[in-house]
């Protein structure tokens, strides 16, 4: 039985993930997969502003809107983004071409 990387994430006690980590994590074809590991990353608590600046660099290249849009809107319900950063945090949601999916971000982003 192989173990989810984005589990083990989760569960890891350590600091943020390294700048190889999303290097690595680009070579991830799936849309799908991609979010997941990018979620794990979110979902730990007091994020540093460069891992924010990493997750939102690493969202552009998911092509799908919804899974765009879905992690997106995870990072803004866990983590409040620092005033330097909601531009780069626009021009990913700039990426997501469905307005409904961007709306959706937008509310969580109230929130």
């Amino acid at each position: 039985m192989s173990k989810s990387p984005s589990r083990n994430l989760r569960r890891s006690s350590g600091g943020d993930p390294p700048e190889a980590f999303f290097a690595v994590l680009a070579g991830v074809g799936s849309d799908f997969e991609h979010r997941r590991v990018l979620e794990a990353v979110v979902e730990r608590p007091r994020l540093e502003a460069a891992t924010i600046r990493w997750v939102l660099e690493s969202s552009r290249s998911i092509d799908s809107d919804f899974e765009q849009a879905r992690l997106l809107a995870a990072l803004a319900e866990a983590h409040p983004i620092p005033a330097d950063l909601r531009p780069g945090f626009e021009e990913a949601l700039a990426g997501v071409g469905s307005d409904f999916e961007r709306g959706r971000v937008r509310e969580a982003l109230a929130e």
